[in-house]
């Protein structure tokens, strides 16, 4: 028995109700027909086997040989359902499946039954018996091939000198007509083909050219309206600026009575633009007076107004 790197001389075997446990923190259910731990911490339930360090065997007829570095990480070997999991790494979780972890399985014998295992030393040799029926075979045919061609091109020759001439007046005949016939075939399926291409080429072109005359015409068209757009917003811009001006020029009142000079400013606001006016009012007689106004607002537009009043 090995329990924490100590080691005892006397080994120890307990079997309790047909289960098996082997090895320190080693666990077997009493409710499980045959289980089988080996190994510091091993598990195994419903009839599995598990040998190694902290192996995990889970299920019926699961068999789990080899060591893990972490608790279910995955360098342990774990095997479930029917499975059978050798070596470290290994999973398997299917009945009927053997997982070595990526390992190869070495030292094997030929197979030599349907259901034993074919080795690589067994395909090599396959391999070369076929390339040796290959070459054989190549070896065989090339001098027959040979022979038949040979005796192909001595019987034709024969038979071309031995040949009648109205035979061969028939056959220049059918290879003319034969030629006219796919010269003609040729013809009128190239013809057919040039005509459909060009005539594809032709729409493509024309509809190429109605597109762009329609996108530039769009463009000029947006482009125009866009300019006037922007002329109207301009024009209404000064025209509302005028406007203020003028209502700013109104309020200029002539000179109170009593003087002869008088100067103001004045303000004025129409459609989001403002004036700022000013003048200057002459009293020129008893009934009459002469009044020069200027304004400024913020479209840039300057304004000149001047005026004559004369009272009887």
């Amino acid at each position: 028995m090995c329990r924490q790197g100590k080691t005892y001389r006397r080994a120890t075997l307990l079997v309790l109700s047909s289960f098996t446990v082997c090895g320190s923190q080693a666990l077997a259910e009493p409710s499980e027909p045959v289980s089988v731990d080996v190994g510091l911490g091993a598990v195994a339930t419903h009839s599995g086997i598990a040998i190694g360090w902290d192996a995990r065997a889970h299920g019926t007829s699961s068999i789990a040989i080899g060591a893990k570095s972490g608790h279910f990480g995955l360098d342990e070997a774990y095997a479930a359902n029917g499975g059978i999991a050798i070596g470290t790494g290994s999973r398997s979780t299917t009945a009927g499946d053997v997982n070595f972890g990526s390992r190869k399985l070495s030292g094997l014998k030929d197979g030599a039954k349907d259901d034993e295992a074919v080795t690589v030393r067994q395909m090599k040799a396959a391999q070369a018996y076929t390339d040796n029926v290959r070459h054989d075979l190549v070896n065989l045919i090339g001098p027959a091939q040979a022979k038949a061609k040979a005796e192909a091109v001595a019987a034709a020759a024969a038979h071309s000198d031995a040949a009648d001439i109205k035979v061969l007046e028939l056959a220049r005949a059918y290879t003319d007509k034969t030629r006219s016939d796919d010269l003609d075939y040729y013809t009128e399926n190239v013809g057919r083909a040039v005509l459909a291409g060009a005539n594809n080429f032709t729409e493509m072109r024309t509809q190429q050219a109605e597109n762009s005359a329609v996108t530039r015409s769009r463009q000029y068209t947006d482009r125009r309206i866009d300019q006037v757009q922007s002329q109207i917003k301009r024009y209404r811009k000064r025209a509302l600026g005028g406007i203020s001006g003028a209502m700013a020029m109104t309020t200029l009142t002539p000179p109170p009575a009593g003087a002869n000079t008088a100067f103001g400013v004045s303000m004025g606001s129409y459609g989001g633009q403002m004036a700022l006016a000013s003048g200057m009012a002459f009293r020129t007689g008893k009934n009459s007076h002469l009044r020069v106004n200027t304004s400024w607002d913020t479209a840039g537009g300057v304004g000149l107004a001047a005026g004559y009043n004369l009272a009887w």
